[in-house]
């Protein structure tokens, strides 16, 4: 994914040697804002956030747009698969030189990080340092 340009760029990869092959294009963004980040589910579709357009896509490999979803902050960024199935899909959000804060008696929406479940799992959750810790 390259933001400037707002394209979505594959690849192909020689697992035995590491290299990257030549980039195609698969994705333009014609849109507001500009793609930020992204993950890629268990079937290979490629899920994207869209910083100042609001929204969170999700194209096949091949680029195809299968679904557009509105995002609850107009500056969504980081996308990560949680739980121990990858059947949620977080998203983080910013907050950066957005002109109106919410106010006082509404807490701001962004600069949040929020969830949703997705139709196809992402990898799932690993832990570092060991097991989880007990609920006990």
């Amino acid at each position: 994914m390259d933001s400037i340009p707002r394209t979505l760029t594959a690849y192909s990869y020689d697992a035995g040697s590491g290299r990257l092959g030549p980039g195609e294009v698969i994705a333009n963004w014609l849109g507001p804002g500009t793609f930020d980040g992204l993950a890629v589910d268990e079937d290979g579709n490629v899920w994207v956030a869209v910083w100042d357009a609001g929204v969170v896509c999700c194209y096949t490999a091949h680029g195809d747009l299968i679904e557009t979803y509105l995002s609850p902050v107009p500056r969504p960024t980081a996308l990560a698969f949680a739980d121990p199935f990858g059947t949620t899909l977080v998203l983080t959000s910013a907050r950066s030189d957005l002109s109106a804060p919410s106010g006082p008696t509404q807490p701001s929406a962004e600069g949040r990080v929020y969830a949703m479940p997705v139709p196809t799992p992402g990898p799932s959750s690993a832990f570092f340092g060991g097991a989880p810790p007990s609920r006990a």
